[in-house]
């Protein structure tokens, strides 16, 4: 039997354990995410690059036909972001910004696993099982408490 007060402590421990995996998921994945998007971005410039080379080379017609190429490609969503001289994006995580990575902490532990989010790098997908380990037993005591904690009070 649970009294309240004991199911508070548990929930700052169980939300301290929250924000201490965002943190943790942040800090691991973060750095590489932010990575892929220079790779990306280099990438993006080289096409831009070689698509403006080829056309250079082409004479009119051709050039009318890259034209279509080209907007059916971007049309087709196969390139989804032509921005290629934007490096505002290469200096901040939009997938590992800190509440993406306390989402990801929340549905690691609750077993939910909405699938949208996953850890890339070795250390994350150790740091995800160990904190699995440990933050899905977490979550159930708290859910078992709190059911303690009622069940006494309609009692």
């Amino acid at each position: 039997m649970k009294s309240v007060l004991s199911w508070l402590l548990l929930l700052i421990i169980y939300v301290t354990y929250l924000v201490i995996g965002g943190f943790l998921f942040h800090t691991t994945e973060c750095p590489q995410e932010l990575e892929d998007k220079r790779k990306n971005l280099e990438d993006a410039n080289k096409l831009s690059l070689a698509i403006l080379d080829l056309k250079q080379k082409l004479n009119g017609s051709d050039d009318k036909v890259l034209e279509t190429v080209l907007n059916h490609v971007i049309n087709s969503e196969f390139i989804e972001d032509l921005s290629f001289g934007d490096n505002a994006n290469v200096t901040k995580c939009s997938k590992w910004d800190y509440e993406n990575s306390l989402f990801f902490a929340f549905t690691v532990v609750t077993t939910i696993g909405y699938g949208h989010q996953a850890p890339t790098t070795p250390q994350g997908r150790m740091l995800c099982l160990v904190y699995a380990i440990i933050g899905i037993p977490l979550n159930a005591i708290l859910i078992g408490s709190l059911g303690s904690v009622f069940s006494n009070k309609f009692k």
